[in-house]
């Protein structure tokens, strides 16, 4: 007799799993016609690079211009490790600005800390040892390469979020003071009607306290590169982790109002009590943004997914049908999880659209 999913092993996936999922499930249920599978070069290798340094620099002008500064950095980043916060603390110890402070001096800011934090030891090998990126020989001019074009790149950022920061009529939280922003959240959903347990990490959740039963938060991710399209594979499925992270950051943002002490945490991710996938959080006026930095231009496009009662209840519809098919393959989907295998996304179109 055939066991029914309820009963069956949960498969334990996280937000970016669904690259790898979905793909599959696509194909397999002939909704695209084949998987290209992706492998790394040298290339991919130094975008990964540059890609981890602007999330760092991400954070610690976050942290500056929030106003968390030395030991305070905590409050931005709740789930770090003492061991984690210290090279945060360090580079933004003394460093001070209100609410008024022009472009010139978050600049001379975000400089000041980016020098700290990155920590060049000589101009000829801009070793990245403190940001964990170590050039470990100086003769590989490879590494010595990267090391100067990351040095160079981080500042060229901090000259981005001073401008974004100065600019009075930007309307994402994570730049304006007023609001609580969180960096590098993990959380884990263990719903009781759908047989998964998904986790994730934000690359920040903004919020304001509410002042109706409506939850109002900003979640964002930073991606480098260039604006893909949205119509896509890809551009399809950031539209439904966007969703996703959106239910998990609203059911966090309610179930700590009351404060963390309230809030289960194993290791570094907080719990969210078990309900039903659907209602882990109450709609409300809520917006995910990717935020699109190419390293050349530093000219920031978005992509924004805004939720109402109507996109989640299909999303909701999507993900019950979604792992039905995870145990329909559950062989290949457990095997796929378990491994490194990345799939090309950009570029592949649906034959027809989910059946949700």
């Amino acid at each position: 007799m055939a066991v029914s999913p309820e009963r069956r092993k949960r498969f334990k996936m996280n937000v970016s799993d669904l690259e790898k999922i979905i793909p599959a499930i696509a194909y397999r249920e002939g909704l695209i016609d084949r998987l290209q599978h992706m492998r790394r070069g040298p290339q991919n290798n130094e975008a990964l690079v540059f890609g981890k340094m602007l999330h760092q620099a991400d954070i610690l002008f976050n942290l500056i211009n929030q106003g968390h500064a030395g030991e305070a950095v905590r409050l931005g980043l709740p789930t770090y490790t003492e061991e984690e916060l210290e090279p945060y603390q360090s580079a933004t110890d003394g460093l001070h600005l209100d609410g008024g402070t022009q472009e010139a001096d978050i600049l001379q800011a975000n400089l000041t800390a980016w020098e700290r934090f990155f920590k060049p030891q000589e101009p000829s090998t801009f070793n990245l040892v403190l940001a964990g990126f170590g050039v470990n020989d100086q003769n590989n001019v490879s590494d010595i390469g990267v090391g100067q074009g990351a040095y160079e790149l981080g500042r060229r950022f901090a000259a981005f979020w001073a401008k974004q920061v100065s600019d009075r009529g930007n309307r994402m939280w994570e730049f304006k003071r007023g609001y609580l922003t969180e960096r590098e959240v993990g959380l884990t959903a263990i719903p009781k009607d759908i047989n998964l347990v998904i986790s994730t990490n934000f690359d920040f959740i903004s919020r304001v306290e509410p002042s109706s039963k409506f939850v109002t938060t900003q979640i964002g991710d930073l991606k480098t590169g260039r604006m893909w399209d949205k119509d896509d594979l890809y551009g399809e499925i950031l539209k439904l982790q966007a969703q996703l992270m959106l239910l998990l950051a609203e059911k966090y943002t309610v179930d700590g109002l009351g404060g963390k002490e309230n809030l289960e945490k194993r290791g570094k991710y907080y719990v969210l009590k078990q309900s039903a996938f659907g209602n882990l959080a109450t709609v409300g006026r809520s917006l995910f943004a990717y935020r699109v930095i190419p390293r050349d231009t530093m000219v920031m496009d978005r992509l924004v997914v805004l939720t109402d009662r109507k996109s989640r209840d299909l999303f909701v519809d999507f993900m019950h049908w979604l792992v039905e098919k995870m145990y329909k393959h559950e062989d290949e989907i457990r095997a796929l999880l378990s491994s490194k295998q990345e799939f090309k996304l950009a570029g592949v179109k649906m034959k027809k659209p989910f059946p949700v």
